[in-house]
């Protein structure tokens, strides 16, 4: 793994989320065909419109999202819903602490 995660958080229009999670019924094996692993999946206590995933990538992030985006099942998974969603990417380094 190269250490680059990403951290995604996605604001969904309120009444919309089981709609939004619809979507991500059998994620995880499209990420890791397309270089990223799923670390987890959180949604919110205080913000009930708000889901969370971290992501490990194996290789470049952007060439991962282009393999991802061009998957016949992510396709077949947005026939789920597409809720609108503001959706916020982070990109992050393991912190290099000494030993």
């Amino acid at each position: 793994m190269t250490g680059i995660f990403e951290l995604r958080e996605y604001s969904v229009e309120p009444g919309r989320m089981a709609e939004l999670l619809g979507r991500f019924g059998g994620i995880r094996e499209v990420f890791a065909d397309c270089g990223m692993r799923a670390v987890g999946f959180w949604s919110s206590e205080e913000r009930p419109n708000e889901f969370v995933y971290l992501l490990e990538h194996s290789g470049s992030p952007i060439s991962n999202w282009a393999h991802f985006a061009d998957d016949p099942r992510w396709r077949a998974l947005l026939t789920k819903g597409r809720p609108r969603v503001d959706v916020v990417s982070r990109m992050l380094r393991n912190a290099p602490f000494p030993e």
